[in-house]
């Protein structure tokens, strides 16, 4: 099973967003004061951003998106 190719099409999908979004996302993040660029981490909530960005439901912890 390519994993990458059913994803959007599976249960797993409806927890992702768009790449327009993620883009977005990415943009604010990698200018925020919190963002660890080394790790690609937020230093208030601790999560890999290249992962959480791309959740539907997942929120900035400093309210930027």
């Amino acid at each position: 099973c390519d994993w990458s190719s059913d994803v959007c099409s599976s249960d797993l999908g409806r927890f992702l967003t768009n790449e327009q979004t993620v883009a977005a996302r990415m943009e604010i993040c990698s200018s925020c004061e919190h963002f660890c660029k080394e790790a690609a981490r937020c230093e208030i909530c601790g999560c890999y951003m290249k992962a959480k960005m791309m959740l539907s439901e997942a929120r900035c912890p400093a309210s930027k998106w």
